[in-house]
């Protein structure tokens, strides 16, 4: 089952969407989330605010979208 709710190609494909869709999609968002957080928090990690947020910006933009 694709969920309608992690398509990013274009607008979200609204008439595809429903309660069942977003449990799932926001548990695979926050877990990818963290998953861009233990990346920029990791040691060998530039510490550099260009590098962290071009890591974080992906993961939070998808999430805030769905």
């Amino acid at each position: 089952m694709i969920n309608p709710l992690l398509s990013f190609a274009d607008l979200p494909p609204f008439d595809q969407i429903t309660p069942k869709h977003v449990a799932p999609a926001i548990e695979q968002l926050l877990a990818d989330a963290s998953a861009a957080l233990e990346i920029v928090t990791a040691p060998d990690f530039p510490p550099r605010w260009s590098s962290i947020s071009g890591v974080l910006e992906v993961a939070t933009e998808k999430l805030g979208r769905a």
